[in-house]
């Protein structure tokens, strides 16, 4: 069952995520299983996206290692007694298909092509899509927008932020932090970035200098780096409760990944902050 799409008006990334979720089903070394990002590759985008893995194989085993580390911190989190999670900038997470759970509820937040389109092919394939908020959320007070549609401020909750912060300028991610801890008594946020030298094409190493110029050329390009995770305690009231890199995370749950990521120790890393 196929759903007409502008690929244009989606946004190409999210697609090229899609395509990485679902070509996880079919590696010999499998970190994960999704069956559902599938619906989400259309055939006009695989040529682009096999031609991005090729362009740094250990690039591409990193966002394999990013993909599994928020897989496991939403089904690590449920079991906690998480009852909300919130993916901000969702694109075709399908993560709340495969954790469904009792007493969890699930809130996609993203552009309105791109929670449209999502619900089309989610009921195409017979699947009630969960509660969304169509919208760019730094131009909304985001936690009103999700207050509408049934999330409950005073329980434990998650906001999944993948994928974002590379994109956006430094006030703007300060900014959505302090609003978020404005209004919200607690809660826990985890985000992935990229390290300074990434952005500056400074890391020495080409393969990810052309994975930063492929991206610049042909989609939204990464603007913004961190190196001092200390700046967001200085910036935001929230806390550091965990950080780390995805290689090491990567390695410790795929062994054999550490030859291949070692180059790349620190170049891309995630943050957990908590209010």
């Amino acid at each position: 069952m196929t759903t007409t799409v502008d690929i244009n008006d989606v946004g190409m990334t999210a697609f090229f995520i899609a395509w990485f979720r679902d070509a996880e089903r079919n590696r010999p070394d499998s970190l994960f299983n999704d069956p559902y990002s599938q619906w989400f590759v259309p055939d006009e985008i695989k040529p682009a996206a096999r031609r991005f893995a090729e362009l740094c194989p250990e690039f591409d085993d990193l966002i394999r290692c990013r993909l599994l580390f928020f897989q496991e911190l939403v089904k690590a989190e449920i079991a906690k007694g998480t009852r909300q999670i919130v993916s901000v900038g969702s694109g075709f997470d399908t993560r709340p298909a495969i954790f469904r759970a009792d007493g969890v509820t699930f809130y996609d937040v993203d552009q309105p092509a791109v929670v449209q389109y999502k619900r089309r092919v989610l009921e195409n394939h017979g699947i009630q899509p969960w509660p969304s908020v169509p919208c760019d959320y730094l131009d909304v007070d985001l936690p009103e927008k999700l207050q509408d549609i049934g999330f409950d401020p005073d329980l434990p909750s998650l906001f999944i932020w993948e994928g974002n912060t590379m994109y956006l300028p430094r006030d703007l991610i300060f900014g959505f932090l302090r609003d978020l801890a404005a209004q919200l008594p607690a809660f826990t946020i985890a985000f992935d970035y990229k390290h300074t030298s990434v952005i500056d094409r400074t890391s020495g190493i080409p393969s990810v200098t052309r994975v930063f110029d492929y991206f610049s050329d042909r989609f939204t390009p990464f603007i913004t780096g961190f190196d001092d995770l200390a700046v967001f305690e200085q910036q935001t009231p929230l806390h550091i409760v965990e950080s780390g890199g995805m290689e090491a995370f990567g390695v410790r749950h795929a062994p054999h990944f550490a030859d291949s990521l070692a180059p790349l120790a620190g170049l891309y890393n995630y943050c957990i902050l908590s209010k």
